[in-house]
């Protein structure tokens, strides 16, 4: 690797090493249903970059290990419900966005960000999420991760962080719990 570029890494917080990174919270996700696409894999809250009290509610959510077939861009959200069966009552809570294979990674996308006279999806990697690690009621613990197909856009439907776009039908799920 060019020193220079390795240097421009360290110094920005990035590193080039393959050394694990610190998880809090694991959604095992597995197929709901009989989905069109095959997702599995783990959705992982990440351990804070900063002490847990100096922002509490914010937590780092990764897909780096979700298997999901090329070409496939499923909406993550989150709910708080008691299990993985979409006719419970789910409460739609946050909405972290799409995901996309990146190489041999899933990586996240914020959704149609307007540049322009252009709207794209941008590459974010990983994205940020309104819980704690606990079981209250915005706590992780209480939630489940839910991959989507993309819903309709015109429809929108309530969630603590305003109204967003109604979700399609359930392609895979599962419960955070402890690693």
């Amino acid at each position: 690797m060019n020193r220079h570029l390795l240097g421009a890494l360290v110094a920005s917080g990035c590193t080039a090493t393959q050394d694990p990174y610190a998880v809090d919270a694991i959604a095992q996700l597995a197929p709901v249903g009989t989905p069109d696409l095959r997702i599995t894999g783990p959705l992982e809250i990440l351990g804070p970059g900063v002490p847990d009290t100096q922002i509490p509610y914010v937590r780092t959510v990764a897909a780096y290990h979700v298997e999901l077939p090329d070409g496939a861009a499923p909406w993550v959200r989150l709910y708080v419900a008691a299990s993985c069966t979409p006719e419970t009552a789910a409460i739609l809570y946050e909405d972290l966005g799409t995901i996309r294979r990146v190489g041999d990674a899933a990586h996240f996308f914020a959704r149609d960000i307007r540049i322009g006279d252009h709207t794209l999806d941008v590459d974010i990697e990983t994205v940020a999420a309104d819980v704690t690690l606990d079981d209250s009621p915005v706590g992780v613990f209480a939630m489940i991760a839910v991959v989507q197909a993309p819903g309709d856009v015109t429809i929108l439907v309530p969630s603590p962080h305003g109204l967003l776009p109604a979700g399609g039908p359930w392609l895979a799920c599962g419960a955070f719990v402890a690693p």
